[in-house]
């Protein structure tokens, strides 16, 4: 038995009571528990793109059926069972590859026609393309792979970009730029295969066109073959 704090009897024995002082957390211990916390995330983000980054070279040079897990691993410089701390097989990091870069690619889109109307605007889509896939050369070449494995992908990024360049013909339809008799959906199916086609073609071996004359003739083509023709290129 002993006595609280407070004057009243307490049934744990004296010399098994503890204090409410070593019940608050050392502020010291705290902080540096807090620093370790975040010192571990970091490194895991730096591990995730790490995994990621070897898989993009490897999935673009030898596809994904000759790669494992493996070839992955030692490529970012990590123990073999450290990636699947991060993904639970190279399927699922294939999909986290094109996926967050078609979300980079839309965002790109948005911010380069940002400010612009009717044709400045598709002009600057059509850069943003050209560039991106200019800078993220790698991506484009597993995304048009002839592999069987992703076709579902390439199914999706392609629908989600015919819905984008839909939604913005709609939104130029009704300013005037295009003809009542052209069926957005069906132009943005066209647009967008013409498009994947040539960067496909293009990505493969740069040498082929010049960066300037894929932009200037995807967007005299598409000017052409959507637009009325009140509307030329400049």
């Amino acid at each position: 038995m002993s006595v609280n704090d407070d004057g009243f009897t307490s049934p744990v024995p004296a010399h098994l009571a503890v204090s409410s002082t070593a019940e608050r957390p050392c502020p010291a211990a705290a902080g540096s528990q807090k620093e370790a916390d975040s010192a571990r995330a970091r490194n895991r983000l730096v591990t995730h793109a790490r995994l990621k980054a070897s898989a993009t070279e490897l999935f673009a040079a030898r596809g994904l059926r000759n790669v494992t897990t493996h070839d992955i691993a030692r490529g970012a410089g990590v123990a073999a069972g450290t990636f699947y701390l991060h993904f639970k097989d190279k399927r699922v990091l294939l999909r986290e590859i094109v996926l967050e870069a078609l979300a980079d690619l839309r965002t790109e889109m948005d911010l380069a026609a940002r400010g612009c109307s009717g044709v400045d605007a598709t002009r600057k889509h059509v850069e943003s393309v050209v560039t991106f896939a200019e800078r993220r050369g790698e991506v484009v070449r597993i995304l048009f792979s002839h592999e069987n494995e992703w076709e579902e992908l390439q199914t999706h990024v392609l629908n989600t970009l015919a819905d984008y360049c839909e939604s913005v013909l709609r939104t130029q339809q009704t300013e005037g730029l295009i003809g009542s008799d052209v069926a957005p959906a069906i132009a943005a199916q066209a647009i967008t295969g013409l498009q994947a086609r040539v960067i496909d073609w293009w990505t493969k071996d740069p040498s082929r066109a010049t960066r300037d004359a894929v932009i200037e003739t995807l967007y005299k083509l598409q000017l052409t073959g959507v637009y009325g023709p009140a509307v030329t290129a400049e």
